[in-house]
């Protein structure tokens, strides 16, 4: 039974990064893309 708890402990830890990572990542691709949208309105702007 104890095994399986930490088996479980384990996986909701995993889970938790990579929900984590997902967020991050979508975050970073968010900024990135904000700021290529920036870089083009200057470029058009010129």
């Amino acid at each position: 039974a104890l095994k399986e708890f930490q088996l479980q402990k384990i996986q909701q830890e995993n889970s938790y990064q990579s929900v984590l990572y997902n967020l991050l990542t979508s975050y970073f691709s968010y900024q990135l893309s904000l700021g290529m949208n920036i870089d083009f309105d200057e470029v058009i702007g010129k």
